[in-house]
């Protein structure tokens, strides 16, 4: 298995917190956008912990990827459930 990069968050800055975060202060992801070696990722309650390093071209075939509707946006078995993202909307309606 492959291990990603991992950066001490807390020494950058400029995080953005993800779209799909809400306001209650639950599970969500920050990256920042501006790094040139990549895209770190961390959790957001977690700001002293680490950051994972992505290539910038991954990171952005991933989002592509949430974009088009390819991730469920449900997993009944999961303890966490990802709104819906407007692209997603004309699949939820067909299930």
């Amino acid at each position: 298995m492959n291990e990603r990069p991992t950066l001490e968050a807390s020494t950058l800055s400029g995080w953005r917190k993800s779209s799909y975060s809400g306001g209650d202060g639950g599970s969500c992801v920050e990256a920042l956008d501006s790094y040139a070696c990549g895209v770190p990722v961390r959790d957001s309650k977690t700001l002293e912990g680490p950051a994972l390093l992505f290539p910038s071209s991954g990171w952005s075939c991933f989002i592509a990827a949430i974009a088009c509707g390819r991730f469920p946006t449900h997993a009944p078995e999961a303890s966490v459930s990802v709104p819906p993202h407007r692209h997603n909307q004309s699949i939820l309606a067909s299930q």
